[in-house]
């Protein structure tokens, strides 16, 4: 996989992550601003996790699961198999990711 194709999958790996979030915490009506006061973050932060844009520490991830009494399962999307094949020609390895 080349870096512009993991950075990609990157990206939508937290939009995934940060929809799973906002639909919870949507779903049971609390705010962005109380949920970030039960985590000991910003409302801005838990803004931005949401949208994508900010990459969560594991423990702060964690710690958003729980105030909204989610297991991390329910906040990661599946993963997507990962196909590697070899340029018979070059003998080059290359990746891909499959939904």
């Amino acid at each position: 996989m080349q870096l512009l194709d993991m950075k990609i999958f990157s990206d939508e790996l937290y939009r995934k992550v940060g929809n799973a979030l906002a639909g919870k915490r949507q779903k049971t009506g609390m705010s962005q601003d109380a949920l970030a006061g039960h985590v000991g973050v910003t409302r801005v932060t838990i803004a931005n996790i949401e949208a994508g844009r900010q990459r969560p520490p594991l423990a702060t991830l964690y710690a958003i699961a729980s105030a909204l009494d989610m297991k991390l399962h329910e906040v990661l999307p599946d993963i997507p198999k990962i196909k590697v094949s070899v340029d018979v020609d070059w003998g080059t390895p290359s990746t891909g990711i499959e939904e």
